[in-house]
């Protein structure tokens, strides 16, 4: 692991984008503007995110694959 030279601490390099990897995110959000610039947001950080608009597509998603983590408004 690659280390900061002025302190001596290990220094986190992101890993490049690969979809195995990355965090799965579930938006659950029924107003589209916002669930689009979470979705952005998100998708800018890396993550891979998919997206509800309803209760019953929600748990429709998760039904086919369990997400790492839900946003819930």
């Amino acid at each position: 692991m690659p280390e900061d030279p002025q302190t001596d601490v290990p220094v986190l390099a992101p890993s490049p984008p690969d979809s195995s990897d990355r965090i799965d995110v579930l938006i659950l959000e029924d107003d589209a503007e916002s669930r689009a610039a979470l979705k952005a947001w998100l998708q800018h950080h890396n993550l891979a995110v998919r997206e509800a608009g309803s209760l019953a597509e929600a748990q429709q998603l998760i039904a086919e694959r369990q997400p790492d983590l839900a946003l819930l408004d």
